[in-house]
C-alpha cells in the first residue's frame, strides 16, 4: 500500500471530472497507486470515497503517485494531458 511520502510527485492536474475519471481507471486498471488532492483538501487515497469529496468542491484535481511510478504514469495518462490542454485552450 502506498503510504503518503515527501515522495509523491503530481501526474495530472485538471478541472475536467471527465478527465480525471478516465485517469483514475487507467491508473486502478494499471494497478499504480496514487493519491488525490482536491482544491485545497487534504490528500487522500484512491480507496477513500472520491466522488463523495468531488461533489463537495469544484476546484482542480491533483493526482500524485510516488515518484518511481511517475514516469510509467504520466505516459499511461498522456493523450489525457493533451485532451486537457486543448479544452483549456478552447
Amino acid at each position: 500500500m502506498l503510504k503518503k511520502s515527501n515522495s509523491l510527485v503530481t501526474i495530472l492536474l485538471t478541472g475536467n471530472r471527465q478527465i480525471f475519471k478516465v485517469a483514475k481507471s487507467l491508473l486502478d486498471d494499471s494497478k499504480i497507486e496514487y493519491f488525490i488532492k482536491v482544491d485545497g483538501l487534504k490528500e487522500i487515497s484512491q480507496n477513500d470515497n472520491v466522488d463523495d469529496i468531488l461533489n463537495t468542491s469544484n476546484g482542480p484535481i491533483e493526482i500524485k503517485v510516488d515518484n518511481e511510478k511517475a514516469v510509467k504514469a504520466r505516459t499511461l495518462l498522456a493523450d489525457l494531458q493533451e485532451l486537457d490542454f486543448d479544452e483549456k485552450m478552447k
